[in-house]
């Protein structure tokens, strides 16, 4: 039994006319809080009494939907093949949603509603005067360029077989001529400096926004595998409640990739609370 208390829950809509209570999970980052918040304000709207839990990570999500402590929440495609069904990454985003789509709903009975176009996967975003003064837009002219080039990294990149590994195996060694790793808030802030080149990063990393400054390279080997968010639900909340499909759907398709990149922004870097901003995308882009 998996106790979903450990996570925020809100009970913001209640009352004697609730078409019933739906229970919304989130993983604890921005991205998936301001999604799994806006459909529960979608379904507020619609006048259901919608809970939200939050600060949950993979395992415990998973565990939660399996056994109907929460209703449904927003995953990502390849997290579903690799970490859940415990298949290698597929690199085909069609072929990797209908394979979690497929699969959950033979072992879980859990669905997998309309994919979003918000794919976080890993990146490398280099400054746009590098980009002009080298003509890079790919890995492959990065990796050409490298020695060239120095690395601004997080922690150890060649550690994480998921990154080194496998742009080794992909594009060839890298030799930057340096690389140095920094804190996490600081490796933007280096580009933007002057004092490093590259880094590998988060494709809804909210600083992609300032394309001026940063450009996010074309993986053109496919090194790294699609990571679509999608909003995953149990057969047996559906069945009880018809009306939420389309309702789940109709928030999905008016979010963007750009439109996470702000929304990021406004979370992780002017550090307003999720609730507030999913609120006002949620008036000024889906409430009709």
């Amino acid at each position: 039994m998996v106790a979903v208390a450990v996570g925020e829950t809100v009970h913001a809509f209640s009352g004697g006319g609730s078409k019933g209570t739906i229970t919304v999970g989130a993983k604890g980052f921005a991205e998936n809080e301001i999604l799994a918040s806006l459909y529960q304000i979608a379904l507020q709207e619609n006048g259901y009494d919608a809970k939200f839990v939050d600060n949950l990570d993979g395992d415990v999500l998973h565990s939660a939907i399996n056994s109907g402590k929460i209703d449904f929440y927003p995953e990502y495609t390849n997290t579903g093949v690799v970490m859940v069904l415990k298949h290698d990454p597929i690199f085909d985003p069609e072929k990797a949603y209908q394979y979690v789509k497929e699969q959950y709903k033979k072992k879980y009975n859990i669905v997998w509603l309309n994919q979003s176009a918000i794919n976080d996967t890993y990146g490398f975003v280099i400054t746009k005067k590098v980009a002009d003064q080298y003509g890079i837009s790919t890995i492959s002219q990065l990796c050409e360029n490298s020695p060239k080039l120095r690395l601004a990294q997080m922690y150890d990149w060649n550690a994480d077989p998921a990154i080194g590994e496998a742009l080794d195996k992909t594009y060839g060694k890298f030799k930057f001529a340096d690389v140095k790793t920094y804190n996490a808030g600081l490796v933007y802030p280096v580009l933007k400096e002057g004092k490093a080149d590259a880094l590998v990063a988060q494709t809804t990393d909210p600083q992609l926004e300032d394309t001026s400054t940063y450009v996010l390279l074309k993986d053109d080997k496919k090194v790294w595998p699609p990571y679509y968010l999608t909003p995953i639900i149990r057969q047996s909340t559906l069945d009880k409640y018809p009306g939420v499909e389309g309702i789940i759907n109709s928030v999905t398709k008016e979010v963007s990739g750009s439109d996470i990149l702000e929304l990021n922004r406004q979370v992780m870097i002017d550090k307003k609370e999720f609730q507030d901003v999913a609120r006002k995308f949620y008036d000024s882009h889906i409430k009709k």
